[in-house]
């Protein structure tokens, strides 16, 4: 049996490959999930793509946060997921938010609590990995961030 060896899963059976597989892993101090999407059709060197990607998914989650820190202080998307969490639910916000230190900035505290949940793998050109961030399991809101396979940002989105 012909086995491919990848990053945080088990081996793979090359003559079998499945059109899904997920695996629980800590990464920066926190359990995420990954998961790989191989259900459409995706290109010959997928393992290789991926492998690369994931050796730098720590350096990924840090210049991710950067950008969406970033976007904090304007007007838009990002700011309306914040604000809509700290006025919509605003006692399960002010809990995480206790448990921060309290000499950080509020932006600063509020990029703490946010929680990176999963890393979704496509191999896309317009979508290769999918970034889920979220305040916890008491909202349904998510903060998704699309990059490229070299973990360029794409796209930005809000989803529940």
């Amino acid at each position: 049996m012909a086995t491919l060896h990848i990053p945080y899963f088990d081996a793979i059976d090359k003559d079998s490959v499945e059109d899904y597989y997920e695996a629980d892993i800590e990464l920066n101090g926190q359990s995420i999930s990954l998961d790989i999407n191989l259900d459409d059709d995706p290109p010959a060197n997928w393992a290789d793509l991926y492998t690369k990607y994931a050796g730098k998914l720590s350096e990924f989650e840090v210049a991710i946060r950067k950008i969406i820190k970033g976007y904090y202080p304007e007007e838009g998307m990002v700011r309306e997921f914040f604000t809509y969490h700290q006025e919509e639910l605003p006692d399960e916000m002010e809990e995480l938010f206790n448990n921060t230190d309290q000499s950080l900035s509020e932006e600063d505290r509020l990029m703490a609590i946010l929680k990176l949940d999963r890393i979704g793998f496509y191999f896309d050109k317009n979508n290769f990995a999918t970034w889920d961030f979220s305040f916890g399991d008491f909202t349904d809101q998510i903060l998704v961030i699309i990059t490229d396979g070299k973990g360029e940002i794409l796209d930005i989105t809000w989803e529940s």
